[in-house]
C-alpha cells in the first residue's frame, strides 16, 4: 500500500467527502472521439484528449481519476480484433491518468484502475457464426482469466486501486 493510498484511507475514515471524476466515455464522445464497440481501445490511443479529460477532472477537484479501461478486457478487445494490443491500449489508458496527475502537480490524486463485468455487445460480432463460435468460449474459467489479466495489469502498472 503506497503512501498516497494510506492518506486517502485517513481522509475516507475522517468522513470527509471525496470527489471522484465523472464519465470518461461521455467526455470522449463530447470531444469528438468515435464511440463504438471498442471505444476504450480507440479512446486510449487518443492519448492527449484522454489525458486532458483527466486533467480537467483534477482541476475541477477530483481526488480520484479513473483509467479508461472499463471496456478493455481481452474479451472485448478480441471481438474488436485488437486483442494483440491489450498491453498497448491499457498502458496508454493508465499512463494518461498518471501523467495528468503529474502535470497537475497533484500527487495526492489517486488513479483508480477501472475493471468492469462487461462482455462484448451483441452487435459487435460481424456474423451470427462468429457470435455462436464466441459464445461457446464463455465459460467461468474464460471470464476469470480475462478479468484477472486486466486486474493484475492495472495493479502492476501504477494504479493505486481497482474500481469495480
Amino acid at each position: 500500500m503506497n503512501q498516497r493510498y494510506k492518506n486517502f484511507l485517513e481522509v475516507l475514515h475522517s468522513g470527509e467527502t471525496i470527489l471522484l471524476d465523472g464519465a470518461t466515455g461521455s467526455e470522449l464522445e463530447n470531444r469528438g472521439i468515435k464511440m463504438d464497440n471498442s471505444w476504450c481501445a480507440t479512446a486510449s490511443l487518443e492519448f492527449d484528449i484522454l489525458k486532458q479529460i483527466h486533467k480537467d477532472y483534477i482541476n475541477a477537484g477530483a481526488k480520484i481519476i479513473t483509467t479508461n479501461t472499463y471496456a478493455s478486457n481481452r474479451m472485448i478487445l478480441e471481438v474488436a480484433g485488437v486483442d494483440d494490443k491489450f498491453e498497448e491500449i491499457n498502458l496508454a489508458a493508465i499512463n494518461a491518468a498518471i501523467q495528468a496527475r503529474e502535470e497537475c502537480g497533484r500527487d495526492d490524486v489517486l488513479v483508480a484502475g477501472s475493471l468492469s463485468h462487461q462482455i462484448p455487445y451483441e452487435d459487435a460480432f460481424r456474423s451470427q457464426e462468429e457470435k455462436d463460435k464466441y459464445i461457446k468460449k464463455l465459460t467461468p474459467e474464460y471470464f476469470q482469466k480475462s478479468f484477472d489479466e486486466l486486474a493484475l495489469f492495472l495493479a502492476d502498472n501504477g494504479c493505486d486501486f481497482i474500481l469495480l
